[in-house]
C-alpha cells in the first residue's frame, strides 16, 4: 500500500470527519476531501499539520508539526511515503527540499520525483511570493528535483503563468511539471435532490446567501440589500453565514470595521446571521436559498462556495 505525505500549516485542527463538524475554509475542505478518496482507494495518508494534537485513524495519520522548521524535517527521514505534496508552505519549501535530496542520497528512496507543492493561494497573496525563490535555490545544489505543482483550476493555472512579478519562472517551466487538481465540494450537497415542491418553496420564500469571509465584500452586498433590495422585496431574507473564525482568526472578528457588520446582521429583521457553519450545515441553508450574493471583491482561484451553489 502506496503511502502520501501532505504538509501544510493551517492553524485549525481538522481530521477526516471535519466537514460535517466545523468550519474549515476552502483548501482544508479540499483536503479533507481528498485524504477520504486517497483512503478509500487504498493509500496510506500522512498529514503533517501545525495542529497540537496527534490522530491516528484507518490509513490516516495525522502529526502536528508547530510550524516548527526542525520537526518537519525529522518527519521527513523518520517516515515512509511514496510521495509528498506540500500544501502552501513556501517558506519552509528550501528547507523540505534539502532534506529530500538528502534522503534520496543517502538511500535507494527515488522521492524527488514525487515532490508536489499543491497551490491554493492567488497567485499575487504573500503566501506564495517566495516561489520565484525556489528555482535560484535549486540552482545551487548539485542534485536536482523536478518539483511538480498542482493548481486548483487553469485559470489560476494561467495567472501564475503570466505573472510578471515571477519573473517568468512558470513561464519558463516545463509544462509536464504543472498540473491541475480541480477543487472538490462537499459530499453533503450529493443529498440536495431538487423537486417540484422544493422549487416552488424557493421561488414563493425567496431568500438569498452570503457564505464567505466578511472581507470579501460582505459591505457591499448589505448595502445593496438594506437600501435596494428590501424596498423592493420587503419579505425577501438573505442568510449570512460569515466570520473569521474558518481560518481560526477570531481576533480579525473583533475589529470595529466586522463588528459592525456583524452587529448590522443581528439587527435587521431581513437578515439570519448564522456566522460560519460547516459543510452539513451550510448544505441545508444552501438548498433552501433561491440565489447566492457574492459581490466578491476578493481574486478567487475555485470558489467552493459557488461550485456548491450550484449543486443546491
Amino acid at each position: 500500500m502506496k503511502s502520501i505525505l501532505f504538509i501544510e500549516h493551517c492553524d485549525i485542527n481538522y481530521d477526516l470527519d471535519s466537514l460535517s463538524n466545523i468550519p474549515l475554509g476552502g483548501t482544508q475542505s479540499v483536503l479533507v476531501n481528498l485524504f477520504n478518496y486517497l483512503i478509500k482507494k487504498n493509500y496510506n495518508v500522512i498529514l503533517l499539520s501545525k495542529r497540537n494534537r496527534l490522530t491516528v485513524g484507518k490509513n490516516f495519520l495525522n502529526l502536528p508539526h508547530n510550524n516548527d522548521e526542525k520537526c518537519i524535517n525529522y518527519y521527513l527521514r523518520f517516515l515512509k511515503y511514496d510521495a509528498v505534496i506540500i500544501v502552501n508552505v513556501s517558506h519552509f519549501i528550501n528547507s523540505i527540499i534539502n532534506t529530500l535530496i538528502d534522503i534520496s542520497n543517502n538511500s535507494s528512496n527515488n522521492i524527488l520525483n514525487n515532490v508536489y507543492y499543491y497551490i491554493h493561494h492567488s497567485y499575487d497573496q504573500n503566501d506564495v511570493a517566495y516561489i520565484p525563490q525556489i528555482k535560484k535555490y535549486n540552482e545551487h545544489l548539485n542534485k536536482k528535483i523536478n518539483l511538480k505543482y498542482l493548481f486548483v483550476s487553469s485559470n489560476q493555472k494561467n495567472n501564475f503563468i503570466n505573472y510578471e512579478n515571477f519573473n517568468n519562472y512558470f513561464k519558463d517551466y516545463e509544462s509536464n511539471l504543472l498540473y491541475v487538481l480541480k477543487n472538490s465540494y462537499s459530499p453533503f450537497f450529493d443529498n440536495i435532490k431538487l423537486n417540484i415542491e422544493l422549487v416552488n418553496n424557493k421561488l414563493n420564500n425567496p431568500s438569498l446567501i452570503y457564505a464567505s469571509t466578511p472581507n470579501r465584500g460582505l459591505d457591499l452586498l448589505l448595502k445593496f440589500f438594506i437600501n435596494k433590495l428590501v424596498k423592493i422585496y420587503p419579505n425577501i431574507v438573505l442568510h449570512v453565514c460569515s466570520d473569521f473564525k474558518v481560518y481560526n482568526s477570531s481576533y480579525l472578528d473583533n475589529c470595529g470595521e466586522y463588528q459592525n457588520l456583524y452587529n448590522i446582521c443581528k439587527s435587521h429583521p431581513n437578515i439570519i446571521y448564522h456566522g460560519t457553519v460547516n459543510s452539513l450545515e451550510l448544505s441545508k441553508i444552501m438548498e433552501k436559498s433561491l440565489i447566492l450574493c457574492y459581490p466578491n471583491t476578493y481574486l478567487e482561484t475555485s470558489c467552493i462556495t459557488v461550485l456548491q451553489s450550484v449543486i443546491a
